[in-house]
């Protein structure tokens, strides 16, 4: 009986043990998963709904955008941003019945630049961050075309090459792995107004 007893005693104390390593182990994985101030993060993201689509233009270049972080305090971070994108508008030139002319089509093509700072609050959870911000900008057009005349160019088509400064806000989700790579989606004014992607610790 008192064999059992010491047996049992030992099971138990074998269990409580390896009990706490295991606690202590997943308590150190999520510790080392948590954000906390003065973590850097590299965001690459590309958008789904472009900034600049209307009438028949087309995407050129898919919405996309880099970000990098660092995260001043654990909820708050600075951060500054580069996006591009570019699309393009074909239209077929017409004599004057009406009929296309091959040779000679109106053409063109707008590349968007984007560059700003940005300032994010966060609420994160575990491996989960839920964040918002606001971003002052840059952003800047430059625009290719075959032809300056604006006969030739379909109605509401404007080419106005130029720089304006931008503010803007936005919110994301954004989930780590044990790896430190993690994804992101977020919403708000930027190269694209919808953006997903991919983020990695440093």
């Amino acid at each position: 009986m008192k064999n059992l007893m010491n047996l049992s005693l030992l099971t138990i104390t074998l269990f409580l043990f390896t009990t706490q390593i295991s606690m202590a182990q997943n308590y150190g994985r999520q510790n080392d998963l948590a954000y906390k101030a003065g973590q850097v993060e590299l965001q690459a993201g590309i958008g789904l709904l472009s900034t600049f689509v209307s009438m028949s233009a087309k995407t050129k270049t898919p919405p996309v955008s880099v970000v990098l972080n660092y995260r001043v305090k654990d909820f708050f971070s600075v951060g500054a941003y580069f996006g591009y994108a570019s699309t393009g508008y074909r239209e077929n030139a017409k004599d004057i019945d009406g009929n296309s002319v091959k040779g000679n089509d109106f053409k063109l093509r707008n590349k968007f630049y984007l560059t700003g700072l940005r300032l994010q609050a966060h609420y994160s959870q575990g491996q989960v961050d839920f964040y918002g911000g606001a971003m002052l900008g840059y952003n800047f057009s430059r625009i290719d075309t075959n032809s300056d005349e604006e006969i030739q160019r379909a109605e509401g088509i404007l080419i106005e090459e130029g720089s304006l400064v931008t503010f803007s806000g936005y919110i994301g989700l954004k989930f780590i792995t044990e790896s430190k790579l993690g994804f992101y989606g977020e919403i708000g004014y930027g190269a694209s107004l919808v953006t997903i992607g991919l983020t990695y610790r440093i």
